[in-house]
């Protein structure tokens, strides 16, 4: 009987052992249920069973016979589940074999339990003892997480749906026999060794991140193949006619077998391959990278995307029309061939090129850093405004430097911003026109700066502002000390340089309106690292305008949605350009190219101004004092054991807030629905808050003797 499970280092031995569990256990059910008198069919759902597994030269037939045999001599008779001595000790002598400390008659019963019992001959003996199998291969594995994976599993393949099965993540080291009608296996990120036979059915295997040594046979359905990561893979088996996709990557394979004809996707990044087979024209997608490739073959006709990279080559072949994304860093190559007239993206870094071809028409990305590139060719600044170009650790020359700062910097510039060396200065370039000639300490500054994230994108700002906006020399002088400020505060800075992302990719208006934002960015900024700490008045000012532009967004955020999509921008900005004065608002800009565009009429504009100065006397007070995050600042800054108190006042009222809550509700007859119970919750909450930080305001102003300030906060005080 042991013969049947073969020697221990067999990968199949488990699945062996377990199968040989599974029918000793059924025959004996079998044969207590019928008492031998459907033997028949109980011979044929165990041969069938155990040829599943069976290795050459096997008796099979005997090894039933026996099983059978054993069976009807120890039937007892009715539907006993208890297994006799005689099967204990055949279930014993298995499990020795495994060196495990399962108990063989405990086995045998929750093997027999396992299963309703069904009547022989009703095509359910196969499907019975595939389910004891998956219990024996169960109880096979370690106490702990590695059998509470397994019996996870079990489950799993018991209740697969569609043909579809995920033991993805489990740390499985082995797999049990799988089902029969399996079509899609997910057995990532395991410890597995070896795969048992798989199903004729199946149409995609995905065994990534595992340990395989070898697979076994393909089947011929099979149409997309993962075996990437398991690195000690060293050969694949025959790949079947209908495989579509091939991913092998990360793993020790020296040759790859003859590829489909069909193939659409071959990813075999990672190997030690030396050559490649045939390309079959199919072949969409081909990465060949970090590889040791000498040989070429040649490259398919309707190849997209192709990754040479680490390959050590010296010299590309023709490229294929059709190519769209091409990567060939890390290689040997003086130049490049003619690049495919509908290219997108090409990488070439550390690839020693000293000349780059004409760029497509089509390109959007263009990696080509640590070459000896003496210049780029003229196409690169056709390429379009947001595609990335990155041109560090060059050797290029100041001529070429020089007319590609005058190219960026020129107005109606529509090209990527591209990426030079340190050497390369875009920012000092644009501010310098914004400052008099004896601000030298300025631009220097501004030097130190270029570097920094997203500051060619600033560089950018500032141009298109300097050519869009009606900058006479009030307004010039004020941008020039708004960039005196950011070239100070580098928190300042960096809000400001990310700010401004997109703000060019629109018309003159979008600019103006980031420039006001900018505006309304600062002054917060100022006010909450204390430059106004003693100007107490000049804060409230400042909230005052930030909550006027506030209320203008929400009103223009409406009116948005009444015209054009694609003319929000201008929207947003009349309602800023044409209120700036009856308003008092913080802003600088007083002139707008398309203010028809807006559709805002006069009745609009009167209507917002009468709307934000009756919001301004409702809601003013709970928005400076609450809700405006710089007063927050100044206030734990300047009474930091008040900011505490309260603080712990408004937790302390927490343990009676539900209990308010209620009582308001029966106060306004109102529902204890969800929502409504939010809604009286968040007023209650203001209230509260409006309460604790009035005082805690009221508290800061007596001490410095401007406690008349309050009025003016809370409305009790002529505004205008």
């Amino acid at each position: 009987m042991l013969e049947y499970a073969g020697q221990r280092d067999d990968p199949d031995y488990e699945r062996r052992c377990a199968a040989l569990l599974a029918a000793l256990a059924w025959t004996h059910r079998q044969s207590s249920q019928t008492g031998g008198a459907d033997i028949e069919s109980v011979y044929q759902a165990v041969t069938q069973h155990l040829e599943r597994s069976c290795r050459e030269g096997v008796d099979v037939e005997a090894l039933v016979d026996a099983l059978a045999n054993l069976g009807l001599e120890n039937a007892r008779g009715g539907r006993s589940r208890e297994p006799s001595p005689a099967h204990v000790k055949l279930a014993r002598d298995v499990l020795a074999t495994l060196e495990t400390r399962v108990n063989a008659g405990q086995l045998l019963r929750e093997m027999i339990a396992d299963f309703p019992a069904g009547q022989a001959g009703d095509g359910s003996g196969i499907d019975e003892l595939y389910r004891y199998s998956l219990t024996a291969w169960v109880a096979f594995a370690p106490w702990g997480v590695k059998r509470e994976h397994r019996a996870i599993a079990k489950d799993r393949i018991l209740n697969m749906v569609g043909g579809e099965l995920g033991l993805d993540g489990l740390r499985l080291g082995s797999l049990p026999e799988l089902p029969a009608g399996l079509a899609r296996l997910d057995a990532r990120r395991n410890e597995l060794i070896h795969l048992p036979e798989l199903p004729a059915g199946l149409t995609r295997l995905d065994v990534r991140d595992n340990g395989l040594i070898h697979l076994p046979e393909l089947p011929a359905d099979l149409t997309t193949l993962d075996v990437g990561c398991n690195r000690r893979l060293c050969k694949l088996p025959a790949l079947p006619a209908g495989l579509k996709t091939l991913v092998a990557d990360w793993n020790r394979l020296f040759e790859l077998p003859m590829l489909p004809t069909g193939l659409a996707v071959l990813n075999v990044y990672a190997n030690r391959l030396s050559e490649l087979p045939a390309l079959p024209e199919s072949i969409k997608t081909l990465d060949v990278s970090c590889n040791r490739l000498t040989h070429w073959p040649a490259l398919p006709a309707g190849l997209t995307t192709l990754d040479v990279s680490y390959t050590r080559l010296t010299h590309l072949p023709a490229l294929p029309a059709g190519l769209e994304e091409l990567d060939v860093s890390g290689n040997q190559l003086a130049q490049l061939p003619e690049l495919p007239a509908g290219l997108k993206k090409l990488w070439a870094d550390s690839s020693q090129l000293t000349v780059l071809p004409t760029l497509p028409a089509s390109l959007t990305t263009l990696h080509v850093p640590s070459n000896r590139l003496a210049h780029l060719p003229p196409s690169v600044f056709s390429m379009p405004y947001e595609g990335h170009v990155n041109a560090e650790d060059n050797s290029f020359l100041p001529e070429f430097l020089k007319q590609a700062h005058t190219v960026m910097l020129a107005p109606g510039y529509n090209g990527p911003q591209i990426r030079f060396s340190k050497a390369f200065r875009l920012v000092d370039g644009a501010v310098r026109d914004w400052l008099s000639n004896d601000e030298q300490t300025q631009i220097r500054r501004w030097q130190a700066h270029s570097e920094e994230a997203h500051a060619a994108v600033f560089a950018r700002f500032l141009i298109r502002l300097k050519a869009d906006v009606n900058d006479n020399a009030e307004f010039k002088a004020g941008v020039a000390k708004w960039l005196t400020k950011l070239s100070q505060d580098g928190e300042l800075r960096r809000l400001t340089f990310r700010a401004v992302q997109g703000a060019t990719e629109a018309c003159e208006d979008r600019v103006a309106l980031t420039y006001n934002d900018l505006t309304k960015l600062s002054h917060a900024h100022a006010v909450s690292r204390g430059d106004y700490d003693n100007r107490i008045v000049e804060i409230v000012e400042r909230g005052r305008g930030a909550f006027r532009l506030d209320a203008l967004e929400k009103i223009a955020r409406k009116k948005a949605l009444a015209v054009r999509r694609n003319h929000e921008i201008e929207v947003y900005l009349a309602y800023q350009v044409k209120l700036r004065d009856q308003l008092h608002l913080p802003t600088d800009i007083a002139n707008m190219h398309y203010f028809n565009y807006s559709r805002v009429t006069p009745q609009d504009l009167e209507s917002a101004e009468q709307e934000v100065l009756s919001r301004e006397r409702e809601e003013f007070p709970q928005y400076f004092l609450v809700e405006w995050e710089p007063w927050q600042q100044v206030l734990a800054r300047l009474n930091p054991e008040g900011v505490e108190r309260a603080h712990q006042k408004l937790q302390d009222m927490l343990p009676s807030y539900d209990r308010e809550v209620a009582a308001r509700l029966a106060s306004l007859g109102l529902p204890e629905d969800h929502e409504t119970q939010a809604q009286v919750g968040v007023n209650l909450m203001k209230t509260q808050q409006l309460a604790v930080y009035g005082e805690l305001t009221r508290e800061l102003l007596r001490k410095r003797g401007e406690e008349a300030l309050m009025d003016r906060i809370l409305g009790e005080a002529d505004r205008s």
